[in-house]
């Protein structure tokens, strides 16, 4: 008998969050999902303390992102209370959870994303346009958080002569091993000039970063763009 009690309770339980969240989608008065929310948030918080011992226990050491996936799990319960339809017979605890999931782990893909391309932007940097090695303070600091968002603009804002010029410039930041050589041929230029053009716009590269740069990141690069 104890155990029918206890399973009753339980479907009473999540009918109430069910009906809170009906109440909420029916008059969209915010005060009626921050009950919601009151109810659920530890629900959530465990979820996404479940998610990353389970499945990504590697982010215990990723302080930063972690407490991203804390943050933005309220958001991720405000999308599920505006998509949840009650006449799919899912309960809302349970499409709560499955959206949580999906969305932590695209959370943590486009953080992936960026931290690669960000890699790819600072190699590409000392590589190919400041042309020698340069050696951030931290990796984590916001000092090279600040001049690679800077350079990013730059780059963006670069007015190309030409599509080629953006395709240079693009392959160069971004490029993979084998683009330069497909891009030569889609180019119908001979190797040579093609490198020419390469190295021009390489050179426009460096004039304009000096000139278009903050202070704050000229001070931290001026001795290798300067010419030696």
């Amino acid at each position: 008998m104890e155990i029918k009690r206890v399973s009753k309770k339980a479907k009473i339980e999540t009918a109430w969050y069910d009906d809170l969240c009906s109440l909420y989608q029916r008059t969209k008065i915010s005060s009626v999902r921050n009950l919601l929310w009151e109810q659920v948030k530890n629900i959530v918080y465990a979820r996404v303390h479940e998610f990353i011992r389970k499945k990504k226990p590697y982010l215990r050491k990723d302080k930063d992102l972690s407490q991203k996936l804390f943050q933005e799990s309220f958001f991720i319960f405000v999308k599920a209370t505006e998509i949840w339809d009650k006449k799919r017979k899912t309960k809302f605890l349970t499409f709560l959870g499955d959206i949580l999931d999906q969305e932590i782990l695209n959370i943590i893909r486009l953080d992936n994303y960026h931290r690669t391309r960000d890699r790819k932007i600072e190699d590409k940097l000392r590589r190919e346009i400041l042309d020698e090695p340069y050696t951030f303070s931290d990796e984590g600091s916001q000092e090279k958080t600040s001049i690679l968002e800077e350079l990013r603009f730059l780059f963006e804002n670069f007015n190309f002569s030409s599509q080629l010029d953006r395709d240079i410039v693009s392959t160069m930041i971004y490029g993979k091993t084998g683009d330069w050589v497909r891009l030569q041929r889609k180019s119908k230029l001979s190797v040579s000039k093609f490198n020419k053009r390469r190295q021009e716009v390489i050179g426009k590269l460096r004039i304009y970063i000096k000139e278009k740069s903050s202070q704050k990141v000229l001070d931290v690069i001026k001795e290798i763009l300067d010419e030696r």
